[in-house]
């Protein structure tokens, strides 16, 4: 799943803002295995796009995306669904919601052109993910874990000061990554420390 990080950050915001969820969430639990498909209007791209409605974390939500071919979605709202509709259309069933909740998802629906209500005709369209969508993208979707590495990687213990482990995690996401790769450039330019007597 790609998105573009500007909408991610509007998305984040909570509500009224925003919808108070992050696309990095849906990319990694959402069921799209118990979901179904509602079509809805093309991007501004003209691609077509669709409403994904189901699981994340025990709560319904809707994902709206384009398909990239069979290898990605681009993801350009997740949000609570209207409820009473997005309930009907999965297996599991969502509990009642309040009036105060109604309201504020039809508030956020009546703000962000990306995350459009399903009108009747379109939940008349709904189908399983797993016949809306192209079988390899619909696998692809559904697999679980990371993709196999052809390098992969060994886990190893080594000590290291608290300075550096914070300095590393204070960079944000992906700081191991940096970490071996620092490691890496190391070896490339000869740096390989001092052999240790005993």
């Amino acid at each position: 799943m790609v998105w573009d990080e500007r909408k991610r950050a509007i998305n984040l915001r909570p509500e009224p803002e925003g919808h108070g969820l992050d696309f990095v969430d849906t990319r990694d639990r959402f069921e799209w295995d118990s979901a179904v498909i509602v079509p809805t209007y093309p991007g501004p791209d003209g691609r077509p796009r669709f409403i994904a409605i189901g699981w994340l974390d025990e709560h319904l939500r809707a994902l709206v995306f384009s398909p990239l071919g069979t290898e990605a979605v681009t993801a350009s709202a997740s949000a609570r669904p209207a409820a009473r509709r997005g309930a009907s259309m999965t297996k599991r069933k969502a509990g009642p919601i309040s009036d105060a909740e109604e309201a504020r998802i039809q508030a956020a629906i009546a703000r962000d052109p990306d995350a459009p209500e399903v009108t009747d005709e379109q939940a008349a369209q709904a189908r399983p993910a797993s016949e809306a969508l192209d079988p390899a993208l619909f696998a692809r979707l559904t697999q679980r874990g990371r993709p196999r590495s052809e390098t992969r990687k060994k886990l190893v213990t080594l000590r290291l000061p608290p300075d550096v482990i914070e300095g590393y995690q204070a960079t944000g996401p992906g700081w191991q990554v940096r970490m071996g790769e620092v490691l890496a450039a190391g070896l490339k330019t000869g740096v390989r420390g001092r052999k240790r007597t005993v």
